[in-house]
């Protein structure tokens, strides 16, 4: 196998390293680590935390975000740092439990060195870039600001937890953006928990959005505010420009693909009858890599209340969802956050209690396997609620077109 890989494993129970390696995918150029407070995959728990944190080999950086429902009300929590790789961190007191930077390079693969160790076996998954990535950056960033990578980015990958500022802790925000340069187009989606106290007054909203404009956080209600535009690309980097209202922090990862490897973003409505499939077709190349997440919006910049997301990926072989729910009715108890980490799926929602899953899908068994010549094909095993979900495909040309690829309506180079 060559490409890209996924792994999924429960990390070790005391402070030593940890090797994540996957097949034959040769060279790792960077990687995303996304780390839970669960500890048996593929069994959904009360209480969350996650991290996910983003690697290029000689940095390594982190956004956490973390909500519980061991207090009255639920607090939720985000944290940004500029030298950590995974984390998770405590409810009320928000001390670190377990903590994790970049090791070092192993064939097929990387180790990472957890620095901070706990008793508790709990669980990562790592997406590792090999094939066909010529550059690869990643950083803590505080927004505004001038990136200075080296090259000129294809693909701009944005996490922010809200906050503004390293170590600096807020009220649970969450988001992801990918941007493609080429034909500036920005796909992401937004996420806010809070501790609320009024009841009747909702305690987290969410919004998926098809804009061209970076969001870095959302209110209560939903609304994006702290507004960014990715633009003013040179051959070593680019802007991060404040738009509106106050400056964030978040990481960012740029990515310069080599000549005959392309990409694609987009999002796709799921479909709400279990037994069917999804097929991301006409990419023009063949898939590598499909990274997927979500959240409870069924509508494309409507907010929604009662938020729950996912963040999950395939390479075709191996496969991966992580996500939570946050949900509290009342102002005094009722606060329930569930969570779950899956090897066995790439798409998990639940309903806003987390009792019932909702929308699940599979890489497809269908002949040919889950990627096609230019296609993917996902198979949902549950199916009930029109989500959207948001996805990034990574591949290379055909080995028979002797072509480089051109400019496909929503990625390239």
């Amino acid at each position: 196998m060559a490409g890209h890989g996924i792994k999924t494993q429960l990390n070790p129970t005391s402070a030593t390293t940890e090797q994540f390696t996957d097949g034959t995918i040769g060279t790792v150029k960077g990687f995303f680590i996304y780390h839970s407070n669960i500890t048996t995959i593929n069994t959904d728990e009360d209480g969350f935390g996650q991290s996910t944190g983003h690697c290029d080999l000689s940095s390594s950086s982190l956004k956490c975000f973390q909500s519980e429902n061991n207090v009255a009300q639920g607090n939720s929590y985000t944290d940004n740092d500029a030298s950590t790789l995974a984390r998770t961190i405590t409810d009320a007191s928000v001390s670190v439990v377990e903590e994790a930077v970049y090791d070092q390079l192993v064939s097929n693969g990387v180790q990472i060195d957890w620095t901070t160790g706990t008793s508790t076996q709990y669980a990562s998954s790592v997406a590792m870039f090999a094939e066909g990535i010529e550059e690869y950056w990643s950083d803590y960033v505080a927004f505004d600001a001038t990136i200075t990578c080296g090259f000129q980015a294809d693909l701009v990958i944005v996490t922010s937890g809200g906050t503004l500022g390293e170590s600096t802790y807020a009220d649970g925000r969450h988001s992801l953006c990918y941007y493609d340069r080429a034909s500036d187009t920005m796909r992401q989606w937004l996420i806010f928990c809070d501790d609320q106290t009024a009841t009747g007054i909702p305690d987290s909203a969410c919004i998926s959005e098809n804009v061209n404009e970076l969001h870095g956080a959302i209110n209560l209600v939903g609304n994006p505010y702290n507004d960014f535009a990715i633009d003013t690309f040179t051959g070593t980097g680019f802007d991060i420009d404040l738009v509106a209202n106050s400056n964030i922090s978040g990481h960012v990862t740029a990515i310069k693909f080599a000549a005959g490897y392309d990409f694609e973003i987009g999002f796709f409505t799921a479909p709400t009858s279990t037994g069917e499939t999804e097929v991301i077709s006409g990419l023009g190349f063949t898939p590598q890599l499909l990274m997927l997440s979500g959240t409870s919006a069924t509508s494309l910049n409507t907010p929604t209340d009662d938020a729950r997301w996912f963040e999950g990926g395939t390479n075709g072989s191996n496969q991966f969802a992580m996500g939570a729910v946050h949900w509290q009715t009342t102002s005094t108890a009722n606060t329930r956050v569930a969570g779950w980490h899956h090897d066995d799926a790439c798409i998990y929602l639940t309903d806003d209690d987390g009792d019932v899953v909702e929308c699940e899908a599979t890489i497809s068994g269908v002949t040919g396997g889950a990627f096609g010549a230019d296609s993917v094909t996902l198979d949902f095993t549950t199916a009930a609620t029109a989500f959207q979900i948001m996805y990034l495909v990574i591949g290379k040309a055909s080995s028979d077109s002797g072509l480089l690829l051109t400019q496909s309506s929503s990625g390239g180079f």
